[in-house]
């Protein structure tokens, strides 16, 4: 099963066009359309795991699409609220159910697989702070990393309740846009973060 998932995570691309998006797989070194979503602009995409076999996919304007692992109809189930782009997804590898979303409008969870989404406000002294990416310690679910819009890098130790800047070591990082972190799954305190726009 963990091949197969890892054969799907490399297998899914999105093209991105004027306002018709196609969600594509692999086949053999050829394409085959995955059928949608339609006329909309696809920018982010969670693959199935061993314990949720649904596909999503977030829109520039905050619709989630899903689609079962077993190639059935995509079909919108919820919007974002205040319509953001989503920029990534990341599902809790403890609570299958549960799924971040790293948005224009800051960070949402879910708790039912995406019907439904909830704020969790970043501590920044801002109002609204767009969140580029997302991540969990793998070793500890109530550790979290928000890469932001010129914020830099936020962490929790408590699931999200209160965060503070992790920003130490690089000058301007904390007023970097941060659009991909990756946490060391063999060495957990260690992380990865593609950034842009440093001081």
């Amino acid at each position: 099963m963990k091949a197969l998932n890892a054969l799907l995570a490399a297998a899914v691309l999105l093209l991105l066009g004027c306002g018709s998006t196609t969600t594509t797989r692999v086949v053999s070194e050829s394409w085959q359309s995955m059928d949608g979503p339609r006329a909309q602009d696809v920018t982010s995409l969670l693959v199935p795991g061993e314990s949720a076999p649904v596909f999503l996919a977030g829109t520039e304007n905050g619709e989630v699409y899903s689609m079962t692992s077993s190639g059935a109809a995509w079909k919108k189930i919820s919007v974002i609220p205040k319509g953001a782009a989503i920029h990534g997804f990341v599902r809790d590898p403890e609570t299958a159910l549960k799924i971040y979303a790293a948005t224009d409008a800051g960070l949402f969870v879910t708790t039912n697989d995406g019907a439904a989404w909830a704020q969790i406000p970043l501590s920044t002294g801002s109002a609204t702070v767009g969140v580029r990416s997302v991540a969990i310690d793998p070793w500890n679910t109530s550790v979290l990393y928000a890469g932001t819009d010129r914020n830099g890098i936020w962490k929790s130790t408590d699931g999200g309740t209160s965060w503070n800047p992790a920003n130490e070591g690089i000058p301007g990082l904390n007023q970097a846009e941060v659009h991909e972190i990756f946490v060391d799954i063999s060495k957990p305190d260690h992380l990865l973060a593609a950034a842009s726009s440093l001081g």
